[in-house]
């Protein structure tokens, strides 16, 4: 079941403490794949009114689906919408412009996809049940890095 704001049992206090729990993993996020991991006042601001506004969206766009009113044809997730919103809204970034490497399984990463599902096929033929994930390169983390630190110069 899908934790939203909208449902009618939930108190403010809990409200709390969703909004909490998802501001930590929207941390989390931002730091495992993107190498953020010290906001800026402005940036958490701005990262908690994004929590907020996503979270009503997705909790109206279930509604909505519910109702019949809309077709439920996309998964609306804020757990990936949190993060490239905030990357958009603050910086610019969309995430189809972010470059990718593949990683498949734990700790080898690739350069490029086909790679990556050769490896990830052998893995499979010697039985094993690797992953592929598609991660933002080292060089975009340095590049974000680069950023924030100038737009962090320029907020004051």
């Amino acid at each position: 079941m899908q934790e939203n704001l909208n449902s009618r049992d939930i108190s403010p206090e809990q409200d709390k403490t969703f909004l909490s729990r998802v501001y930590r993993r929207s941390l989390d996020s931002l730091k495992k794949y993107y190498g953020v991991d010290d906001l800026s006042p402005i940036e958490a601001s701005r990262l908690r009114q994004i929590i907020k506004e996503t979270i009503k969206e997705e909790a109206d766009y279930e509604k909505a689906v519910g109702s019949g009113e809309l077709e439920g044809t996309q998964e609306f997730s804020y757990r990936a919408e949190i993060p490239a919103r905030w990357l958009f809204e603050l910086y610019g970034i969309k995430p189809e412009d972010i470059p990718s490497d593949y990683k498949v399984g734990d700790k080898e990463i690739f350069p490029d996809k086909g790679r990556a599902m050769n490896r990830l096929n052998e893995l499979k033929y010697q039985g094993q049940l690797p992953f592929l994930q598609q991660i933002p390169t080292a060089e975009f983390k340095k590049h974000l890095k680069k950023i924030r630190e100038e737009a962090h110069q320029s907020w004051g």
